[in-house]
């Protein structure tokens, strides 16, 4: 009796069992495998959405502090320069071969990026020692002229109008100009960014460029900018938007849109 009963609980599992068993371990593996699917999709388009987000942020800060200073404002499109005034109900959209250029104040001896201490990328076009030390304005007769800009370097003529002299006489019209386009990163790079040239005044070779905004556009999502102005030009409106992308089969039908209004601090010249 006592064999037997050995043998009856010894025996092994049925086919039926044996594939009841693996039909269930299919199901929990297939759950863990599609919800680890899925927590991949959301991480990638969540790590889409910031970079959209940050993108365009970056850019609409970046045009409108420069915009806020700016003296100059125009658009250059093959070839063609269209000052930036009025522009009624059109919105030009930066883009590789619509690129919107600024003229702003050259507070700084230099344009070109040193973080030294005492490099003249970080002293000013009328730095006090320098004022202090020279002759024209320490002169015996009128000792109150220290530290004082001579007027003929504190004020000129645009046109008709006197207007601020941002630089001494003999560094020009004082005025550097930026431009905001869209290009690839490089040659061997194929990645499209939008970027801030920087160019000394009368210069056609930039001194600085910075890539403010990357990977922008790609086969489901283009980053774009757009700039409309009115008031004579004393404001300016940013748009900036993308198409996030949550879904497999591909973007959302309705764009993100991030929208600013900038006002021009300074007289326009032009």
């Amino acid at each position: 009796m006592t064999a037997w009963c050995n043998r009856r609980f010894q025996r092994g599992i049925t086919l039926v069992e044996t594939m009841f068993a693996m039909t269930v371990g299919v199901i929990v593996l297939g759950i863990f495998t599609y919800a680890g699917v899925g927590i991949t999709r959301s991480l990638s388009a969540t790590e889409r959405y910031i970079i959209g987000i940050a993108n365009e942020n970056r850019l609409m800060d970046y045009v409108a502090a420069d915009l806020r200073r700016a003296v100059r404002v125009s658009i250059l499109s093959g070839g063609t320069s269209t000052i930036l005034k009025n522009s009624g109900s059109t919105d030009y959209s930066i883009t590789e071969t619509t690129i919107l250029v600024l003229g702003i104040p050259d507070y700084y001896g230099s344009n070109t990026p040193d973080n030294l201490r005492g490099s003249t990328f970080k002293t000013s076009r009328y730095p006090r020692t320098t004022l202090n030390t020279n002759a024209t304005y320490n002169g015996s007769a009128n000792p109150l002229l220290n530290g004082v800009v001579p007027w003929v370097d504190a004020q000129t003529v645009v046109g008709t109008k006197r207007v601020t002299r941002f630089a001494p006489s003999t560094a020009g019209t004082g005025e550097i100009q930026v431009r905001y386009y869209r290009a690839v990163r490089s040659l061997s790079d194929p990645t499209m960014c939008y970027f801030r040239a920087e160019y000394p005044s009368g210069s056609s070779t930039a001194s600085s460029v910075v890539e403010i905004a990357e990977r922008i556009q790609d086969n489901l999502s283009t980053t774009t900018l757009l700039i409309s102005a009115r008031n004579n030009g004393l404001v300016f409106q940013l748009q900036s938007s993308f198409t996030p992308t949550y879904r497999r089969s591909g973007a959302t039908s309705a764009a993100t849109n991030g929208v600013l209004e900038v006002s021009a601090r300074n007289p326009r010249r032009d």
